[in-house]
């Protein structure tokens, strides 16, 4: 006899969650298995021998330069790094001469600063390749800092390796995750603007001497006057600067790198021709600001940190510039490192910053940093090791000796032209604006808020900060107000998707699916709250379904019960009879013609990772809040460290177990047995239609009835 189902796919029954837990032996977190306790002896053998295996590890882990200085060739690697070291050298030199003049408005002390990561980074650093000393935007912030704080220099150096220090102590994933590279990326755009203005001064000179004051002051009567005394030779000195300095970037280095394999140090060949152009025709007669000669004569001598003058103002400004420092460092040596296929060590580059830091805050000397992007201190570095940073040392050290006296010929239009120029990369990040929008809203509203917080306030650290904790902001609105998703079945396997993006099979339950995707915590209980109920009233309830209308409805008057025990099911299973013959013998199972419709509501806690006790105090009142409207609440795919706090909270206690699925699909399969909880099949033998009536609540349960019939056939005992 060809029999088909009226109760759809499913062929296996459901499980609740305790009986998935005894299925496959779940272990709770009381009875998690302890380690087995070792005698002394056994102790200290294992620790000796782990000692010996990692003794070399731990060495290299501390100083990593080792893993690959091991394997250094003297024939092959060291001409190559000595030849990159004078290219290194030449572009490291200007570098720290506009660092030196942006940060503290000395570049001789920008010049010694660049020394130090030269010589010390390759004892702690984890990159095999450096640009520590390049330009970069911590000596903007340094600038800031010292005009806006009234710290110095020195206490904002020795705090930076102190909080480097600490940043190396913490585990790796607390501060840093907190500054992202879109957020990095803002604040470039934010500091590049501020930092073109900085720079006005420098090309737009003013030969009467109160039109600074006056235009700084918008008084525009000054405007015809001022434009009138603008020093002509300083103006086109810039200019040319920008251009030439453009051009080579952009046209000659790129051939030159093509056919040379390797580019052109334009900045240094600017500086020396302008000293010479500044010799010749004596720019400071004409004009010209130029470097000062007694700071260029000065030596460096020990200067000792005033820390506990203005400590508040520094502290905050040091934990802003070394938080930037090594939040762009890292960026650009884990590019470079991807390219380079090695790993750098979040941890050992703080440890390497501290240990740069701590003797030049002694010397007066500014924090150095790595230049950003693929500049060309970066790619060109990149093509060497760090042995060519430190031979580098000694060619910088030369033009200290021989040639430092002809830096008083400098002049500063120049250095502001290369400091203008060496930042190419950033403006093109305003036309990846549009796709980082696509990807990711937020990640896009963060990006603008930080450029204009960078762009507006005074005290550049202090709009670091703020950018910091605008994207902390906006981190927790992704928790405290997640993406609700009412789910739909899409086909019999247990596949669900979102309802609003797939077409699902029409649903015959009487359930909606909520997916909450963040932790149930107190910032979003109450949008929790409001979801439920927002689902609950998009529950369509069904009527308690019947067999058909030639024959009185069996579920009118019968109700099995799933929670029965199964041999009361299976005996009921295997009396099969006609409708018009079939007889009640417990009152108990007669349904009173007022039950209400039947509703349910499955919350899919797949994707909340935790619960707090406000989470729990919300689960509790949502639980009896649906209770007193008829509606069925149940839990599906909650994980073991959920369910032991719902434990320890005493939520078990409170709430039925049979209402805990493991997954999605046995929640639902749980809502349809609610409604046809009987197994119900008809014959197509054309003759009469033979209705068969079962109690099991599904395929599966037939499956046993049968196999247990053929076990006690063959004198085996039934297995249920």
């Amino acid at each position: 006899m060809d029999a088909l189902s009226l109760l759809g796919p499913p062929t296996s029954k459901q499980l609740t969650q305790d009986e998935f837990d005894l299925r496959y032996s779940f272990v709770s977190s009381e009875s998690q298995p302890r380690e087995e306790t070792k005698s002394t002896i056994q102790w200290i053998g294992d620790s000796l021998r782990e000692q010996a295996y990692c003794s070399r590890n731990r060495l290299f882990d501390v100083f990593p330069s080792l893993r690959w200085l091991t394997r250094y060739g003297l024939k092959s690697d060291f001409p190559r790094d000595m030849l990159g070291s004078l290219l290194i050298a030449s572009l490291l030199l200007p570098h720290g001469l506009v660092s030196g003049h942006l940060a503290i408005d000395d570049p001789v002390k920008g010049l010694y600063a660049i020394f130090f990561p030269q010589l010390l980074y390759i004892l702690l650093g984890s990159s095999r390749h450096s640009s520590i000393g390049g330009i970069s935007f911590v000596s903007l912030l340094v600038a800031s800092s010292l005009s806006n704080s009234n710290s110095d220099v020195a206490t904002i150096t020795l705090l930076s390796s102190f909080f480097h220090i600490i940043l190396w102590a913490m585990p790796p994933n607390w501060v840093l995750p907190l500054i992202p590279d879109f957020l990095l990326n803002g604040a470039y755009l934010g500091l590049l603007i501020r930092l073109v203005f900085t720079q006005i001064p420098h090309f737009i000179v003013f030969k009467d001497p109160h039109c600074q004051q006056q235009l700084s002051e918008w008084c525009l009567r000054w405007v015809w006057r001022c434009f009138g005394s603008v020093d002509p030779w300083t103006g086109l000195l810039s200019l040319c600067t920008l251009l030439l300095s453009a051009l080579i970037h952009h046209v000659i280095n790129p051939a030159a790198l093509d056919r040379l394999q390797f580019t052109l140090p334009h900045e240094l060949f600017l500086i020396l021709i302008s000293i010479l152009l500044s010799y010749v025709f004596d720019f400071e007669i004409q004009g010209i600001a130029v470097l000062s000669k007694e700071k260029i004569a000065k030596t460096p001598s020990v200067e000792v940190p005033h820390l506990f003058t203005n400590l508040g103002n520094s502290l905050l400004d040091s934990i802003s510039i070394s938080l930037f420092l090594l939040a762009s460092h890292l960026k650009t040596t884990r590019a470079v490192a991807m390219e380079k296929m090695h790993k750098v060590d979040r941890k050992q580059e703080a440890a390497a910053f501290a240990l740069i830091e701590f003797p030049l805050s002694f010397l007066g000397f500014p924090p150095v940093a790595t230049s950003i992007g693929h500049s060309q201190i970066n790619v060109e570095t990149a093509r060497f090791s760090l042995v060519a940073n430190t031979l580098a040392c000694g060619w910088l050290m030369v033009f200290i000796v021989f040639c430092l006296p002809i830096l008083e010929y400098l002049p500063k239009a120049v250095l502001g032209g290369i400091l203008v120029l060496s930042f190419p990369a950033i403006p093109c990040e305003i036309l990846h604006l549009r796709r980082v929008y696509k990807i990711s809203k937020q990640d896009c509203i963060c990006y603008i808020l930080t450029a204009l917080s960078l762009l507006l306030t005074p005290n550049l650290c202090r709009g670091f900060l703020f950018a910091i904790g605008l994207n902390i902001f906006l981190a927790a609105h992704r928790i405290f107000w997640p993406e609700r998703w009412a789910l739909a079945r899409l086909d019999g396997d247990g596949r669900f998707a979102e309802e609003s993006r797939y077409e699902g099979e029409p649903c015959d339950a009487p359930a909606r699916i909520l997916r909450f995707n963040a932790p149930l915590i107190f910032g979003n209980t109450d949008l929790f709250h409001d979801a439920v109920h927002e689902q609950v009233k998009l529950i369509k309830g069904q009527v308690p379904l019947g067999i058909g209308t030639r024959t009185g409805s069996l579920r009118s008057q019968v109700e099995v019960r799933l929670s029965a025990p199964l041999e009361a099911r299976l005996s009921l299973a295997q009396s099969k009879t006609n409708l018009t013959n079939f007889v009640i013998n417990d009152p108990s199972m007669i349904i009173q013609g007022d039950q209400p419709l039947i509703r349910c509501l499955i919350v899919d806690f797949s994707a909340i990772s935790a619960v707090d006790t406000t989470g729990m105090y919300i689960l509790n009142q949502v639980y009896f809040e649906l209770h007193e409207d008829n509606v069925k609440f149940l839990f599906a795919a909650v994980n073991a460290n959920v369910r032991d706090s719902m434990q320890a909270a005493g939520l078990f206690s409170l709430l039925p177990r049979n209402c805990f699925y493991p997954t999605l699909n046995d929640a639902v399969l749980a809502t349809r047995a609610m409604v046809m909880p009987i197994h119900t099949s008809v014959s197509l033998n054309g003759c009469r239609d033979v209705i068969a009536v079962s109690a099991c609540g599904s395929h599966f349960d037939v499956a046993t009835i049968g196999t247990n019939r053929d076990n006690d056939s063959k004198g085996e005992p039934a297995q249920v």
